[in-house]
């Protein structure tokens, strides 16, 4: 790891307030975006050959000191915002400029401004894009933050329900919640399907020096709580329940939070945890990067301790990595970990979900605060902005941070729409053309395979015990006694249902009489068919007498109408 600070007036000598690197475009330069108090925004190339940078083009769009510059996910998209209350969304144009941003150097590349955005009536501190581009959300001094839409250039909702100013804000990969912070020592969730106030996070349960969180009892054996009384009690729970701030109040000015690129953990700043002893009194105050869940914003999970002055910027390194010890092992029991940057005022922590301690500390390279914080789109280094004009490039060896994970290829719906027409072509094929008749006496005998694949099942999902899944299988897998009646009653059916299938309905005598079943059940229902196949009983018409014609004129016809019937 090493650091290196360019001497080059990035923004002439005013201060930097962001910085930000582009995502990897095939075919196009490596470029970085700075914003500052100049109130301009200018981009820069890498040149990777000799390890420094090269002015591209300067964007003169602001009124005012820009705080915030962020590259789209996609990165053909540049957004700016400032204290003119104003976001500019930027495109590379392919229109020349001849435009100077000073005496003698021209804009090698033009950046056109695609889209302004208005609605904020006060400084903007912080931006970020959704993961498809599609929207933006911005948080400001007055006390808002702003869900746009952008490629129609319009708010969708406007979140007031902060107290102070928005410092920090930032959008859920996944495109269900969005996430504020705010001086007034708030984390507010928003649901973005219902454009509404999900949950507000303020306060945390004190920690006792084993790090563990107090536990709701009175704290002390059974003989003295007989003697206590009612009031006592009260007083003692209420004071052991007490809820403390988990958040740093206004002196903390940037509280960019961010969210893991899959959106399973989120990562918050300027967090501060409280200790007491043994009488519950507060016994010190440490400053900690807190993790949620997405799935519970009540309390975080764990705390991340080790910065002197309370953080303030989270970045997120866009690559995942293998981890170095075993899953088991891992904090989050994942097969990969995310690593991410801390900042302070003057100390910069690289951290991993692996360990709670972290494996990197960087301190004093700026002679003025830190302002933001930015990785590479392949983690080769991680961009420091700071107040004092210059901006610092911590870069990493290869595989020094560890080695990238790949995650494996799942099949797709494709894939998996003719895995499962072959299995069911399997299927049809091994069952012959009788059985797939009937159907009971698949399900039936089938109990063995389903048995193997909830053993399956259960295997990947459930943390239980051996035998505790075959109890469970045991009660899916049927008798022996069962499967050989239910057989029975399937062959009884399957016979009955092949005699009876005949769609001819002129039957004779006889095979009126086989479609009773063998083994007992109901006889075939086949009123109609009588009549036609007792009058078929006579050998044939002309053997009749002439005096039974005479006596029974009324047959002949009778017998043609049924016989037409029968067509």
């Amino acid at each position: 790891m090493r650091v290196k600070t360019e001497l080059i007036a990035w923004h002439g000598k005013e201060a930097i307030f962001s910085v930000d690197v582009q995502p990897n475009i095939s075919g196009q330069p490596h470029r970085i975006a700075t914003a500052g108090l100049d109130t301009n925004v200018r981009v820069w190339k890498l040149d990777n050959e000799n390890k420094c940078f090269k002015f591209l083009s300067n964007l003169q769009r602001h009124d005012k000191a820009v705080n915030i510059v962020r590259f789209s996910s996609r990165g053909d998209l540049l957004a700016s915002a400032g204290d003119d209350a104003v976001v500019i969304i930027w495109k590379l144009s392919e229109v020349e400029e001849n435009i100077k941003f000073l005496d003698e150097v021209k804009n090698v590349e033009t950046w056109a401004a695609l889209k302004t955005l208005r609605g904020h009536l006060e400084d903007i501190n912080d931006l970020r894009w959704s993961s498809d581009d599609s929207q933006l959300i911005t948080g400001a001094v007055d006390r808002t933050a702003i869900l746009w839409d952008v490629e129609k250039g319009t708010s969708l909702k406007v979140f007031s329900e902060a107290k102070h100013f928005v410092n920090g804000v930032t959008l859920d990969p996944l495109k269900h919640y969005a996430v504020t912070m705010s001086s007034d020592r708030a984390m507010r969730v928003y649901n973005l399907r219902k454009k509404k106030l999900f949950q507000t996070v303020t306060k945390m349960k004190p920690l006792d020096l084993n790090g563990t969180a107090l536990k709701k009892s009175n704290g002390c054996d059974d003989n003295t709580a007989k003697e206590t009384t009612t009031a006592e009690q009260g007083k003692t729970n209420k004071s052991e329940e007490k809820m403390m701030r988990m958040f740093h109040d206004e002196t903390v000015v940037r509280r960019r939070l961010s969210f893991t690129h899959d959106g399973k953990v989120l990562v918050v700043p300027a967090g501060c945890v409280h200790f007491v002893d043994g009488d519950k009194k507060p016994t010190k105050t440490v400053n900690a990067v807190l993790l949620f869940s997405r799935h519970n914003f009540c309390k975080p999970f764990a705390y991340l301790p080790g910065l002197k002055d309370p953080p303030s910027l989270v970045a997120m390194c866009p690559v995942l990595f293998k981890n170095r010890k075993s899953k088991e092992e891992n904090n989050l029991n994942l097969d990969y970990r995310y690593v991410f940057a801390v900042a302070s005022t003057d100390d910069i922590l690289l951290y991993d979900t692996e360990t709670k301690k972290p494996f990197g500390f960087i301190s004093n390279i700026h002679y003025s605060s830190i302002t933001d914080l930015s990785w590479s789109y392949d983690a080769s280094f991680l961009m420091v902005s700071s107040r004092d004009g210059f901006c610092s490039m911590i870069e990493f060896d290869e595989n020094e941070i560890g080695v990238p994970y790949v995650a494996e290829k799942s099949p797709t719906k494709a894939e998996q729409a003719t895995n499962q027409q072959d299995n069911d072509q399997q299927e049809e094929t091994g069952a012959g053309s009788e059985e797939r008749i009937g159907g009971e006496e698949d399900d039936e005998r089938g109990g063995e395979e389903n048995m193997d694949i909830n053993n399956t099942i259960a295997t990947e999902v459930s943390s239980e015990s051996d035998e505790d899944e075959m109890m469970e299988t045991d009660d899916i897998a049927p008798t022996s006694s069962a499967v050989q009646k239910d057989d029975n009653d399937a062959k009884e059916k399957k016979q009955y249902k092949k005699i009876t299938a005949v769609p001819n309905p002129c039957l004779d005598a006889t095979k009126a009489q086989e479609a009773v079943p063998l083994e007992g059940g109901s006889p075939a229902k086949v009123p109609r068919r009588i009549t036609p196949i007792q009058v078929a009983d006579n050998p044939t018409p002309a053997a009749a007498s002439s005096s039974q014609l005479s006596n029974t004129p009324k047959k002949t016809p009778r017998r043609v109408n049924l016989i037409t019937i029968a067509k």
